[in-house]
């Protein structure tokens, strides 16, 4: 006789489908880059975690995350433009020296935006998809296990 199945044990782990560098247009110009993963389920969306890399000199994540967004779902998951929502949107930040010296934490804060609606809005001259108007809420390691795997560590070298 075989031992029943836990809710733990029925709950599939996420796998890291994509983990790669993403070049992005900024405000005004080319040269943007982040790094992106992407983990899939079964039977949830997909998580994609944007990271702030420290040689991104152009428009950070943070802001044109509800531009970022569409625009990677379009490109590596078009088949989800449409869905609502396409993915669980998470925006990492490395630890750094803050102003007065002291190392700040990792950073990890899920995205959420005010609708998922793929709209068309200009953006320096050049028509660029958006989502509505994004907050954030942060991620505690518990919450971030849940998203993406308890053994994975976001500040992992690219």
């Amino acid at each position: 006789m075989s031992e029943p199945i836990t809710n733990q044990e029925s709950i599939t782990r996420p796998t890291l489908t994509l983990d790669q560098l993403h070049h992005f247009r900024g405000f005004w110009e080319d040269g943007g880059v982040c790094r992106l993963r992407i983990f899939e389920r079964e039977d949830y969306p997909p998580v994609i975690v944007l990271s702030e890399l420290k040689e991104n000199e152009n428009t950070s994540i943070t802001n044109i995350i509800e531009h970022l967004a569409p625009e990677i779902v379009k490109q590596y998951l078009s088949h989800r433009l449409h869905e609502s929502p396409p993915a669980t949107f998470l925006e990492h930040y490395d630890a750094i020296l803050n102003a007065r010296r002291r190392r700040a934490g990792p950073s990890v804060a899920r995205v959420s935006f005010s609708h998922f609606r793929p709209t068309i809005v200009n953006l320096g001259g050049i028509d660029r998809l958006s989502y509505g108007n994004p907050t954030w809420a942060q991620l505690d390691a518990g919450m971030l296990a849940a998203f993406i795997g308890q053994d994975v560590n976001l500040d992992d070298d690219a």
